[in-house]
């Protein structure tokens, strides 16, 4: 005996909204294959399906599936909107045999008997008025931000699961003095804030929603990360309708849910362990501000969130180039700050270092030497030190001194402009250099003209200009990494012409010494506002990827609810008395043929031609029907 037709039953009275909560509710297999209401009822009486839910329902929901005449029926409804109860025109809950049986198993694995009592849940308490909860808030803040400002320069690079490759996210972290797996940890919640977006599916870049991220106060941006982690598992936040003690909710799961895997065990620990980094939870409890957010009172927590130390007016520039921020920076001061220095310590209280790199990196990106010292003028406590004026002075005066060209001609793909003589000679002699083949302009006499210049090719720079056949991102790497003050010609834009944005923060070695080109091919170099747009376009790629991604269910709810709107949603005849004789099931047909119409309760007994022979369960005799002359087919208890 089977369910399938209850169960069938019970979802095509379903609206669609209720369609589409059951079908995000269970874990339905090869979603692209169910086309009705019986369709959808055996991909939900699998086995793994079935378990899959059962996992997830608590001591309360299991005794009521158990025990169906001892529960309520507000229980009842919740368990037959899961899928675990059928309906038949004489019942309005039909126990399904597929669930008796995945429950009878599980019980059995697990030790649980619906005689046990019920576990009580403890007493709901206040929120924790603990104070300290922005010093995780902060740090965290702190490190979402360096990540977007230094992928905004270099992307990340993804593997083939489009997880972050584990080389790069460990030279990231090297660069903002933090652990490797604390990184993969903020990168994971960028991500899921919609901070950053994938680019052509092998790099991570910041999303036009991480660009807004930047400018917005602490406050916000706190409000966007904590959202990021909702909503919990259910697990999680049926064991907090009694707890502020978070810890304490996780300990109780196992109690709460009997049947409860290790992988939701583990992701409600993963929720914990994130909120206790945002300051949602301090020390195990809720903050004011958690307790807020996860009550679903967004104002209150934001409110709450005000809490946050308001931001410092200045820093403290050391003479050995270090910047101390005693507390958070307003968006616009720390991104002026951020585009010339270097992260070292990231907390409430922050360390940053000037380094000749990042205001190389500044200054190529078309920030003039005056900015950089207004920045410094404004926001440092203790004045300008002397290496800090001689570091941007010299700076300034190496800045825009080797220019990289993409080039097409004869003399090769790429052009270096060299302002200093003497670096020209140093650059064709230095081995490090030797696979670029740097080169001055070379012209055979049969290429000349009449005025002695290439035919087809203008010759440019003469003794300052050095050619190469590599591609210009190529060169540009190669020499940056042997430590030349090397641009790319699009970044080289006067200030007036190309404001920097607020993410614009150059991306250095591990030593803190150097630009490090984008070694992507086909991706965006140059200005933020490049980047930005590059990054837009890839949002709205990454959105209709996920539209894609969730199309399947969607188009799924579709099918089913269209077949429910257009008959009484069991899908069609032949289907029904197939379903019927595999499970034995006695039915109940109306025949039509010329004009005359009879009804009879029957069980099918073959089906084949386009015929059905059946038992006549009222008459005691078999009777064979054309399957084409009946019009209803309805199941009988």
């Amino acid at each position: 005996m089977s369910g399938t037709l209850a169960l069938a039953t019970s979802i095509a009275d379903l609206d669609r909204g209720g369609l589409t909560r059951l079908v995000q509710a269970r874990r339905v297999g090869y979603p692209d294959q169910i086309n009705d209401s019986i369709d959808l009822a055996q991909a939900l009486l699998r086995t793994d399906s079935l378990q899959y839910v059962l996992r997830s329902l608590n001591h309360h929901q299991l005794r009521a599936l158990a025990k169906p005449d001892d529960a309520s029926t507000e229980a009842i409804a919740d368990l037959k909107a899961l899928g675990l109860f059928g309906s038949s025109p004489e019942q309005a809950a039909v126990a399904l045999p597929e669930v008796e049986a995945a429950l009878s198993a599980l019980s059995a694995d697990n030790g649980w008997s619906a005689d046990q009592p019920c576990p009580a849940q403890a007493a709901f308490a206040a929120p924790s008025e603990l104070t300290h909860w922005y010093v995780p808030a902060l740090t965290i803040m702190g490190q979402v931000a360096a990540v977007i400002r230094a992928l905004s320069q270099s992307p990340l690079r993804l593997n083939r699961t489009g997880k972050p490759q584990a080389a790069a996210v460990r030279a990231l972290a090297e660069q903002h003095g933090t652990h490797e797996d604390d990184a993969f940890e903020v990168i994971a919640l960028a991500r899921r804030a919609g901070l950053l977006v994938s680019a052509e599916a092998d790099a991570l870049v910041p999303a036009a929603a991480g660009e807004r991220w930047l400018a917005d106060p602490h406050t916000e941006r706190w409000l966007a990360l904590a959202l990021a982690t909702l909503p919990a598992p259910e697990v999680l936040t049926y064991a907090l309708a009694g707890h502020t003690a978070v810890s304490a909710a996780l300990a109780e799961l196992p109690r709460l849910f009997p049947f409860i895997a290790e992988t939701k065990l583990a992701e409600a620990a993963h929720t914990v362990a994130l909120w206790e980094s945002l300051g949602v939870t301090a020390d195990g409890h809720l903050s004011g501000p958690g307790a807020a957010l996860l009550t679903g009172d967004l104002e209150a927590a934001r409110v709450a969130a005000k809490e946050l130390p308001a931001p410092v007016p200045g820093v403290y520039v050391q003479p050995d180039l270090s910047v101390v921020v005693p507390g958070p920076l307003a968006a616009a001061d720390e991104a002026a700050l951020a585009a010339c220095t270097v992260p070292e310590h990231i907390g409430v209280a922050s360390t940053l270092r000037v380094t000749e790199g990042a205001i190389m990196g500044a200054l190529d990106r078309g920030v003039t030497e005056a900015t950089i010292r207004a920045t410094f003028e404004r926001l440092s406590l203790t004045g300008i030190p002397q290496p800090l004026d001689y570091l941007i002075a010299a700076a300034a005066a190496r800045a825009g001194s080797l220019v990289v060209h993409e080039h097409e001609g004869y003399n090769g793909r790429t052009r270096l402009e060299v302002r200093d003589p003497g670096l020209t000679a140093t650059l064709l002699v230095d081995r490090t250099l030797a696979h670029l083949q740097l080169h001055h302009a070379e012209v055979t006499a049969g290429e000349r003209t009449a005025s002695g210049r290439a035919s087809g090719e203008r010759t440019t720079g003469g003794e300052h200009t050095l050619y190469s056949q590599l591609r210009a991102d190529h060169v540009l790497s190669a020499l940056v990494e042997a430590r030349y003050p090397a641009m790319a010609a699009q970044a080289h834009t006067p200030e007036s012409q190309t404001p920097p944005s607020a993410s614009g923060q150059s991306i250095h070695d591990s030593n803190g010494s150097g630009s490090v080109a984008s070694k992507t091919p086909g991706t965006a170099q140059g200005t933020p506002a490049d980047l930005a747009i590059a990054a837009a376009a890839s949002e709205v790629a990454t959105d209709a990827e996920a539209e894609t991604v969730a199309d399947p269910l969607t188009a799924l709810v579709d099918r089913v609810s269209n077949v429910n709107s257009q008959s009484d949603g069991l899908g069609d005849i032949p289907g029904r008395l197939a379903l019927a004789h595999k499970d034995k099931l006695t039915m109940r047909v109306t025949v039509e043929i010329r004009g005359d119409r009879r009804d009879f309760v029957v069980t099918p007994i073959s089906i084949g031609a386009g015929r059905v022979r059946a038992l006549d369960v009222q008459a005691g005799v078999e009777r064979t029907f054309p399957v084409a002359a009946i019009t209803v087919a309805e199941p009988v208890d």
